[in-house]
């Protein structure tokens, strides 16, 4: 079996996906950008901002929205990846809103 990095994998899914059709975003979970040295860099969030689990990928397109959590050839899914990949199975609505306030997102929790 041949070794492959997670920096491999993820590029050639957001390859596959584009070619798809698909809109890909790449998340950068337990971190934040930040500009160091006029280069933007992801740092390690504080305790309690960190958002373990969420996927590496999220990608948009068909009517479907995908969320996909890229191993290496010898990677495993933590229980927290696990965990959140399972709780979007009872996932009926998917709705989205750009929020400048608490109000805004409020709204969306209340519509059907």
């Amino acid at each position: 079996m041949i070794k492959t990095t997670e920096n491999e994998v993820t590029s050639a899914i957001i390859d596959g996906l584009n070619v798809r059709g698909y809109k890909v975003y790449k998340t950068f979970a337990g971190t934040a950008p930040i500009f160091h040295k006029s280069q933007m860099v992801f740092r390690r969030q504080k305790p309690g901002l960190q958002t373990k689990g969420m996927s590496d990928l999220i990608a948009i397109g068909h009517g479907k929205l995908l969320f996909i959590e890229v191993k290496s050839s010898t990677g495993k899914a933590s229980p927290e990846q696990i965990e959140f990949l399972k709780s979007l199975e009872s996932i009926k609505v998917v709705k989205g809103t750009v929020a400048n306030c608490w109000e805004d997102v409020t709204k969306l929790t209340h519509s059907k």
